[in-house]
């Protein structure tokens, strides 16, 4: 079967990629002909931001003028470029896509493909704030077309509350009963597409779960930079604080070892319009060989845990309620690994540096529901004989 994955643009992010990449690579080998839809905003969201910033920056202390600078370089085509060398690489190497759509407006132009499904997702593709135009993610462009299946893979809302707004839970309602089959990756998510959609869904693993740590090893292997040999703690942080920091240095205190942060500088920090390798993203493959390698895993990431959990990790999870926490809340419930997530308290971590994870049965509940989500998808491409 001939299949185009929609998901949310492959940048920076390492998650996104993944599980771009996991989704794509579960579907070839289970026999299908599969290509990710490489699809842009003409302008993004944070773009339109600094725009706007931009026309007030008069308004602004010399400070504050100095920080939206560096941000308008940012995201300016010449430095991400630059920034985002070694991910694009990944994509290149590694996924499969579609000419390049510059904007939602081109998506007729997929009608070429001739698809014989399409599935969104995963991570948060429902969510409007990450989401560029919405109805594209609940396919809209296909119109009352009954003979493409419409599928949901681990559709995220990235929240457990209803974020639409009433004009725009009327237009996803109709779309969303147009699927065949409907799957999410939140627990939380199931009772919100009943009781905002009317729809049914299930319940399963991103897509990064899918795939056996041996497949992920296999590409971090590649990777053929000198590594590090001494026990270390990998630290993987969207949202830097003084108090994740505080949490890194008491447990690389504890531990007596050093953290190798696995994301580069914060674009603010640099203070020059040259931009040196510290401020360049890592590969994808290097990444993964931290991920593997390390001792432990500090993050604020829901990939971060995601990851910490295929290769049986000790980690804990900084509670990042920015970028949303159902999705933490829900995977850490799953594996009954509540405890692992902690906040700006960290008068209590040191019961959980002694008290290790014990794997055998995290192991079992992802090898059960691992069954569970590839039969999902076999199932729901069954539904239709194309």
């Amino acid at each position: 079967m001939r299949i185009g994955i929609l998901t949310q643009p492959l940048h920076t992010n390492y998650g996104g990629l993944l599980q771009a990449y996991a989704l794509q690579r579960t579907l070839i080998e289970l026999g299908h002909d599969v290509l990710t839809i490489d699809i842009s905003t003409e302008k993004s969201f944070a773009k339109k931001t600094i725009d706007i910033l931009s026309e007030i920056k008069n308004e602004f202390p010399t400070t504050c003028k100095i920080r939206l600078k560096q941000l308008v370089d940012h995201y300016s085509n010449n430095h991400k470029k630059i920034i985002s060398q070694n991910t694009n690489a990944f994509i290149d190497n590694y996924i499969n896509k579609t000419t390049k759509l510059t904007s939602i407006k081109k998506i007729k132009c997929l009608q070429k493909y001739n698809f014989d499904a399409y599935i969104v997702g995963s991570d948060q593709v429902w969510r409007p704030k990450y989401s560029p135009d919405i109805l594209t993610f609940y396919l809209n462009f296909l119109g009352n077309d009954n003979r493409i299946l419409r599928i949901a893979y681990a559709a995220s809302f990235g929240v457990d509350h209803w974020e639409y707004t009433t004009e725009l839970t009327s237009k996803c309602k109709m779309l969303a009963q147009l699927f065949d089959s409907i799957s999410v990756r939140e627990d939380s998510a199931v009772n919100l597409c009943k009781s905002f959609l009317n729809v049914e869904a299930i319940h399963v693993l991103d897509p990064t779960m899918l795939l056996q740590p041996s497949h992920y090893q296999a590409i971090a292997t590649s990777f053929d930079k000198s590594e590090n040999t001494k026990p270390f703690i990998a630290t993987y942080i969207l949202d830097d604080s003084i108090e994740k920091q505080s949490i890194i240095r008491k447990t690389t205190n504890f531990f007596n070892l050093e953290s190798i942060p696995l994301m580069p500088k914060s674009i603010l920090e640099y203070e020059s319009s040259d931009i040196n390798t510290n401020y360049i993203y890592p590969s994808v493959e290097y990444w993964l060989k931290n991920i593997i390698n390390c001792d432990f895993v500090i993050s604020d990431s829901y990939h971060g845990a995601v990851f910490s959990i295929i290769f049986n990790k000790q980690f804990i999870i900084v509670g990042n309620p920015k970028r949303g926490l159902a999705r933490i809340t829900s995977l850490l419930r799953m594996f009954n690994l509540e405890t692992r997530l902690v906040y700006d308290n960290i008068e209590n971590l040191e019961d959980l540096f002694t008290n290790p994870i014990d794997y055998k049965h995290a192991n079992e509940i992802l090898s059960n529901n691992r069954d569970k989500s590839i039969n999902f998808i076999c199932n729901s491409l069954a539904i239709k004989s194309i």
